[in-house]
């Protein structure tokens, strides 16, 4: 785009400034025009915020909704090792209970495994859960460029760590998400959005939900005295959270997927909407 087609582009926007020695500014950069084919910050033209699109700058997100759904997968991965690791301690544990020999270099063996999967599975659990919260927050964050949202921008990300509100936040945002994003697109394509999406997001919070308490029941049993009793419960207990966690790591790829999904889609009608304006 030439310079003298950036100006009459600048001509549509009501965001256009003079100034005496640098001629047209934007109100917005206080800059010349720099733009190549549309102005990235065009939406937020007051005409266009009547005519429905972004009253704020849509930010990208399918890097960080294909990063969050990478760790989760790398997540599940390291679980199962995790669940193979935690039954061959069992079955260890209970030869222990019945009495049978069990070698010093088996026992730590098991305990060097059990370890090295332990911190394994804490480190990549950790960087997923930052990658999920920053695709979560950013998601949000256009969800209120796009329509009133229930909550500060702040609390994808804050609900998480705060104690009571972590355990109902997240979900209330989730649902959220998919609800008005929803409506978003039905209002303008009539796309129809499927039936069974908050079921399957009360599912994952549900299994979540059971997951956490299973894991301070699993935490509880460590701290306790050291038997071979509390360790059979506490390697049980474990166990069973690498199950759980499976439906809830692929629950957590659906809705990352779907999402960016819908978050694209939209994109796309928006795009649609501000060239037919522009034409106009």
């Amino acid at each position: 785009m030439t310079r003298q087609e950036q100006l009459v582009f600048c001509k549509k926007c009501t965001n256009r400034d003079f100034n005496i020695t640098e001629g047209v500014l934007c109100k917005l950069t206080g800059k010349k025009a720099d733009f190549e084919d549309t102005c990235p910050d065009y939406h937020l033209d007051k005409k266009m915020v009547i005519k429905g699109l972004p009253s704020k700058k849509i930010k990208p997100n399918e890097k960080r909704a294909a990063m969050a759904t990478t760790m989760i997968w790398a997540v599940l991965a390291i679980n199962l090792f995790a669940l193979v690791s935690n039954y061959f301690q069992y079955d260890l544990l209970q030869e222990l209970d019945q009495g049978i020999d069990v070698t010093e270099a088996e026992l730590t063996a098991n305990d060097l495994r059990v370890g090295l999967i332990s911190v394994l599975y804490l480190l990549i659990y950790i960087i997923s859960g930052i990658t999920f919260i920053q695709w979560f927050r950013r998601a949000y964050n256009n969800l209120a460029a796009r329509t009133k949202i229930d909550h500060n921008e702040g609390w994808a990300a804050g609900a998480w760590f705060v104690p009571i509100i972590c355990l109902f936040r997240p979900y209330t945002i989730m649902k959220e998400l998919f609800v008005k994003t929803n409506k978003l697109l039905r209002d303008r394509s009539g796309l129809a959005t499927e039936g069974n999406e908050m079921t399957l997001v009360g599912l994952w919070w549900a299994l979540w939900i059971i997951v956490g308490y299973i894991g301070n029941y699993s935490i509880k049993m460590i701290f306790k005295e050291d038997t071979i009793e509390s360790l059979l419960k506490s390697t049980i207990a474990d166990m069973a959270t690498s199950v759980m966690e499976i439906p809830i790591g692929i629950l957590a790829i659906w809705m990352v997927a779907t999402l960016a999904k819908k978050e694209s889609q939209l994109l796309g009608l928006e795009k649609e909407e501000l060239k037919k304006m522009e034409a106009a």
